[in-house]
């Protein structure tokens, strides 16, 4: 009987400990929980590697940042016990990893100031801002974005990705999303430590890839009301956008006269097997496209200002910046 009794009580233990450990949500980081403490949602007020899930899983708002007094967050595992969370900021921290796949009511995230290389924000389809901007501090300069996907998130209205760097290639809001109020900022920075930096051929192209590829090149609804804010860097609409750069430094093709104000020419054409020319305005616009340029593209019907050439050749791509005057 008394063996008995005994394996009772410790299957009851046993039960006891799971349904308690099933009630809690693991946090690691130690300033990460004291920052829930500070902020009156850790009930318990001891730093002791959990929360209970139901003093986090109603809360809407969180926000993580160094100017917040917090101290530095490295780890953020528990956030998926966050169920109901939907702005989140955490900026100014180290943190290098961040998963929001289980937070699917969030509608807000500034993760700005971090050392992110990437982000999936795929399971976040109610998502309406983003701010991404300055990331990868110390990886390296090699290490940053080169894409950011938000094909699964078709209630975004505003992208902040300033602060980066010429990695990012590709924006894809490919999401069915028409919404006429769309908000887009982001500046890049060329690596002028490369020993092949030239300004001129240097000049960073993102390409945004949208539903209609057509109606954003020819600056029609809803895209002729979007509100995008690019410096060092110009942008294309593309309906597929490879990700990347071919060849971003072709130093033996030339765009001359630049400055122009009538006949623009390309030298070395036929070496590097050029196929055409697409000339775009600063808003990503398409203004012309030359297949037979051989002896010259007039440009006296432009307008004065600074345009991008995009020379496609069979097996690389380059971009130019031009002044028409």
């Amino acid at each position: 009987m008394k063996t008995n009794f005994f394996t009772l009580v410790i299957i009851g233990l046993l039960f006891f400990i799971v349904a308690v450990d099933a009630q809690t949500t693991n946090i690691p980081d130690q300033n990460f929980e004291q920052a829930l403490i500070d902020f009156g949602i850790d009930s318990d007020g001891i730093i002791n590697g959990q929360v209970l899930n139901s003093d986090i899983e109603n809360v809407t708002t969180l926000e993580l940042s160094y100017y917040n007094n917090i101290s530095f967050i490295s780890d953020l595992t528990g956030l998926e016990g966050f169920t109901n969370l939907e702005e989140l900021s955490v900026n100014y921290m180290e943190i290098t990893e961040l998963d929001v796949s289980q937070n699917l009511q969030l509608k807000y995230l500034d993760c700005s100031n971090n050392n992110l290389t990437s982000l999936d924000v795929s399971n976040n389809s109610l998502l309406e801002y983003l701010d991404i901007g300055n990331n990868g501090l110390d990886v390296g300069p090699f290490n940053y974005f080169t894409e950011i996907d938000l094909s699964s998130n078709p209630s975004i209205k505003t992208i902040y990705a300033r602060d980066m760097y010429e990695n990012l290639a590709k924006i894809n809001l490919k999401n069915g999303n028409n919404n006429p109020e769309m908000s887009l900022n982001f500046r890049l920075y060329p690596d002028t430590t490369n020993p092949d930096f030239d300004p001129e051929y240097n000049f960073i192209n993102v390409c945004i890839e949208v539903d209609d590829a057509e109606a954003a090149q020819n600056n029609e609804s809803p895209y002729n009301s979007w509100d995008v804010v690019n410096e060092y860097a110009a942008y294309s609409f593309s309906g597929v956008c490879n990700l990347g750069r071919e060849d971003k430094v072709v130093k033996n093709i030339d765009l001359y006269p630049n400055p122009v104000t009538d006949m623009l020419y390309i030298k070395n054409a036929e070496e590097n097997n050029v196929v055409s020319i697409i000339i775009y305005d600063l808003f990503g616009k398409v203004i012309g496209e030359y297949k037979n340029f051989r002896e010259g593209i007039d440009v006296r019907n432009y307008s004065n200002g600074v345009y991008i050439a995009k020379i496609l050749g069979e097996s690389k791509t380059s971009f130019h910046k031009i002044i028409i005057r």
